[in-house]
C-alpha cells in the first residue's frame, strides 16, 4: 500500500489539468473510466449557501504539497453519500447551507461538472477570482461502496485526511490497470 500511495503521489505530480478521473487511461480501448463501465450513475453531494450559490463537493486530493489536484467527490452507492452529508452537515462552516444528494449518469457527470464551472467562470465576467474557495476540478473521484470509513463526529480535518488517502489508493490502483470488479 505504502508503494501505491508513493507511486499514486509521483503520477499525480506529474499529470497535467488534462487529466482523467482515474489517472489512467482505460483499457477499454473506448476511452472510458473503470466506474463509466462499471456503473450507470453516481452520486453526488451538493451545497446550497445562504446566498443562493450552488456547488458540488470538491477537495484537493493530491498527496503531493506542490500540486492540485482538486476533484469533485461522487459515490457509487447513495447511502455513502448520505453519510457524507451527514458528517458535512455537523461543520459550523455549514450550518446555513442546504446539503443535497443528486444522481448524475457516469456517462456524462465530469462534462457537467466542467460545463457547470465554466458557467459560474462566465456569472462573474471570467474571473477566477471573483470565485473564493473555487477551483476547476481536474475530474472526479467516485468512492466504492463501503470504501470511504466515514463516521458521525469526523471533524474536517479527519473528513479530508479519509478522503485523501482513499483517493490515492484508488487513483495508484487504477493506474496499475485494477478495473474493482471485486
Amino acid at each position: 500500500v505504502k508503494d501505491a500511495l508513493r507511486v499514486a503521489a509521483q503520477q499525480m505530480g506529474a499529470e497535467d489539468d488534462t487529466s482523467s478521473s482515474s489517472g489512467s487511461s482505460s483499457s477499454s480501448g473506448r476511452g472510458q473510466q473503470w466506474w463509466q463501465e462499471k456503473y450507470q450513475a453516481v452520486y453526488l453531494p451538493s451545497i446550497r449557501h445562504a446566498d443562493g450559490a450552488v456547488g458540488f463537493v470538491q477537495m484537493d486530493i493530491s498527496l503531493n504539497p506542490n500540486v492540485k489536484d482538486v476533484r469533485v467527490l461522487t459515490f457509487e452507492d447513495r447511502h455513502d453519500c448520505m453519510k457524507c452529508l451527514t458528517v458535512l452537515r455537523q461543520w459550523p462552516q455549514l450550518s446555513g447551507a442546504q446539503l443535497t444528494m443528486g444522481a448524475m449518469p457516469s456517462n456524462v457527470v465530469e462534462q457537467e461538472i466542467r460545463e457547470s464551472y465554466q458557467r459560474q467562470l462566465c456569472a462573474v465576467g471570467g474571473d477566477a477570482a471573483a470565485l473564493p474557495g473555487i477551483s476547476a476540478p481536474s475530474g472526479i473521484v467516485v468512492f466504492r461502496r463501503g470504501k470511504l470509513p466515514l463516521r458521525v463526529g469526523m471533524s474536517e480535518e479527519e473528513f479530508t485526511q479519509a478522503v485523501v488517502y482513499q483517493a490515492a489508493a484508488q487513483l495508484a490502483l487504477s493506474s496499475m490497470g485494477y478495473k474493482f470488479d471485486d
